[in-house]
């Protein structure tokens, strides 16, 4: 699924590699809607990992706080709970 967003960062991005030498820039989006029923704002949050050339050039002006548009496939990772 393809989605387009706009939101706010959480916390400032961050490159990251794996044991295999791979990078990838990972940051969290927080998303405010309206609930119409409760009468009060819900934040929404999405845990993004973006591999781009574009994003990695990107970083250093990927603050917290920075509001973005977010154009991107949409998968959800399960999480165990023991």
């Amino acid at each position: 699924m393809i989605i387009n967003v706009n939101g706010r960062l959480g916390r400032n991005a961050e490159e990251v590699q794996t044991k295999n030498g791979t990078s990838f820039v990972k940051y969290s989006v927080a998303i405010d809607e309206y609930d119409y029923a409760t009468k009060a704002n819900v934040t929404t949050w999405l845990n993004v990992t973006d591999n781009t050339e574009r994003t990695k050039k990107t970083l250093q002006y990927l603050t917290k706080g920075s509001l973005i548009n977010l154009i991107g496939n949409l998968s959800k990772k399960r999480k165990k709970v023991l």
